[in-house]
């Protein structure tokens, strides 16, 4: 009977170790595909594409409070990109925190209290592709007043024309 009773036991023990490891492995399986479901803070919509980037700034129009927002963008890699929620651009004088993610919704850059309460946010991507940049209440928090991101690029200069039949000055062309 002792016998029994400590096989017993033994796999009592088994049992519950066995149960917690199950429960603790299931917990992170299920919370690895929440956490890419999830990418933006709880309540954020998509406000739009940002697209047709210059050297100068442009807004994007006007969202409203109540909510956190994201737009998509695509960028090229090596190009410095600005984005900004000051005052002078549009926002409105309102704690506001912004995040630029990549495609793999990796938080890449973010940016806070730059310009009085609000953020501008410069960053150059490595990689070309899709990202999304993220406007929220400090720190994830839904708006409080209606805001315009603003957006601009350093390009580099576009040549309209060159013909190498020319040359420089002073030099042979072969």
């Amino acid at each position: 009977m002792k016998k029994f009773k400590l096989q017993n036991e033994f796999w009592k023990g088994v049992q519950s170790r066995f149960s917690i490891f199950a429960l603790v492995f299931l917990t992170s399986w299920l919370l690895s595909f929440t956490a890419k479901a999830q990418v933006f803070c709880i309540g954020s919509a998509l406000a739009g594409n940002i697209t047709g980037y210059t050297n100068s700034f442009q807004p994007m129009p006007s969202v409203a409070a109540g909510q956190a927002y994201y737009w998509t963008t695509t960028l090229t890699a090596g190009v410095p990109y600005t984005w900004s929620n000051c005052v002078a651009e549009g926002g409105t004088n309102s704690d506001t925190y912004m995040r630029i993610y990549d495609a793999s919704n990796v938080v890449v850059a973010t940016a806070d209290d730059i310009c009085g309460v609000n953020p501008t946010l410069t960053y150059t991507p490595a990689v070309s592709g899709l990202y999304y940049v993220h406007l929220a209440q400090y720190s994830c928090g839904t708006l409080s007043n209606s805001q315009v991101l603003a957006y601009k690029a350093v390009l580099p200069p576009t040549v309209v024309s060159f013909t190498p039949a020319s040359g420089c000055p002073g030099t042979t062309v072969v």
